[in-house]
C-alpha cells in the first residue's frame, strides 16, 4: 500500500514539475542590454550607456542594482530608454520612484533652458514588474510601452 502511495505522489509531483516547466519553456531570459537595443531603435542616434556611470547618474543604490542598460539621445533631445534590473521586487519600486525623480529633474531643467522639450518630458513614462524597472522619454512612448510590455510577457 505505501509503495503504491509513494508512486501515485511521485508521479503527481512530476506531473506539477512539467507543466510548471511547460509554461516557461518558450520564455526567453530577459537580457537588458538587448532590449534597451532594441526599443532604441526610434531614438534618432542613440548612444548606449551602462554600470557604474550610469548608476551614478541616476543616483541609484549599487546595492541593489543588478543590472542597468540605457539608450539616450545624442543630439540634446531628453529622449531615452533605461532599463534597471534590482535585487528585488520591493528595492525595483524604489529604483522606479528614483528614475521618476531623474525624470522629474529633467523637466524642472528643461523649464528653465530648453521649453520646447517639456511636452516631451510630460510623457515621461516609469513601469515596473517584478524586480525591473523602466523609464522611457520618446516621441513615441505609446509604440514603446506597447514593445516594452509585449518583450516582458515573453521574457
Amino acid at each position: 500500500m505505501r509503495r503504491k502511495l509513494l508512486a501515485l505522489l511521485i508521479s503527481v509531483l512530476l506531473s506539477a514539475c512539467t507543466a510548471a516547466n511547460e509554461g516557461t519553456a518558450s520564455k526567453t531570459p530577459l537580457r537588458l542590454s538587448d532590449l534597451v537595443e532594441q526599443l532604441s531603435a526610434t531614438i534618432q542616434d542613440a548612444e548606449p550607456l551602462s554600470g557604474e556611470a550610469l548608476i551614478s547618474l541616476l543616483r541609484l543604490d549599487p546595492e541593489t542594482t543588478s543590472s542597468v542598460s540605457a539608450s539616450f539621445a545624442k543630439d540634446g533631445s531628453p529622449e531615452m530608454i533605461v532599463a534597471v534590473e534590482s535585487t528585488g521586487p520591493e528595492e525595483a519600486l524604489k529604483c522606479t520612484e528614483k528614475l521618476s525623480y531623474y525624470a522629474e529633474t529633467l523637466k524642472t531643467t528643461a523649464n528653465l533652458y530648453s521649453p520646447e522639450q517639456v511636452p516631451l518630458l510630460d510623457n515621461a513614462w516609469t513601469y515596473t514588474k517584478d524586480r525591473y524597472s523602466f523609464l522611457i522619454i520618446s516621441s513615441s512612448p505609446e509604440d514603446l510601452k506597447a514593445a516594452l510590455i509585449q518583450a516582458l510577457a515573453s521574457s
